[in-house]
């Protein structure tokens, strides 16, 4: 995922994300990306379900700019957001963490004039209240606020560059460390020395802008 305003993987949150995930887990790390410009949850569910099942330890999911955009009905939101939770807690993967963050405020966002500007804030305020039905008797996944700073409207008009994405990274690696450090025992003893392990981390990134985007690292 390499985002808005930076060139590389390494510069955006993938590489700022794996590098704290490394560090607080003291193992090496590994993240695959499924992504795209525009992507609505409709398209991330189409592409996660045609996607080989990956054994994981948790999930990022980060979705919903695009739907309260284009203004997608609550209904449809919450029928695909249930199918997208039920493919990542496959039998493949049943002790799976999913972290879903919330859609942002986008009140300050600075491509729309102040009338879309409104709506789509009220939009993304509905598909989170319906995020929360979804996921209410789900205990397999941890709901996030999305990363907030100072210049919010900034970093939600796309310009917020590696040093954005490192702000965020701070925020999001915290909860998926802990969770990292909880996961089956199996599963730690199946990598090889602890020096070796290549864990996969996050089995689905969204928000980027380059389509079939695949990164991997081993910090």
């Amino acid at each position: 995922m390499a985002g808005f305003g930076v060139l590389t993987h390494q510069l955006g949150l993938l590489g700022h994300l794996s590098r704290q995930l490394a560090s607080v887990t003291g193992r090496g790390v590994e993240i695959e990306a499924c992504a795209g410009a525009g992507m609505t949850l409709h398209t991330l569910v189409g592409r996660v379900q045609n996607l080989p099942a990956v054994r994981s330890d948790v999930v990022l999911v980060m979705v919903g700019i695009d739907d309260a955009l284009r203004l997608t009905a609550p209904r449809f939101w919450k029928r695909d957001l249930r199918t997208l939770l039920d493919v990542l807690h496959s039998d493949a993967a049943e002790d799976i963490q999913v972290f879903l963050v919330a859609i942002p405020v986008l009140k300050h966002l600075q491509s729309l004039a102040p009338l879309p500007r409104f709506v789509a804030d009220w939009q993304s305020r509905l598909l989170n209240e319906a995020t929360d039905l979804v996921c209410r008797d789900r205990d397999y996944v941890t709901q996030m606020p999305f990363p907030s700073h100072e210049h919010d409207g900034a970093l939600i008009a796309l310009a917020g560059g590696s040093e954005s994405y490192y702000r965020w990274s701070t925020q999001l690696a915290p909860p998926l460390a802990a969770a990292i450090n909880h996961a089956p025992q199996y599963r730690r003893e199946s990598t090889g020395p602890k020096e070796l392990r290549a864990k996969r981390v996050l089995r689905r990134l969204h928000r980027t802008t380059n389509p079939n985007n695949s990164f991997q690292t081993t910090e």
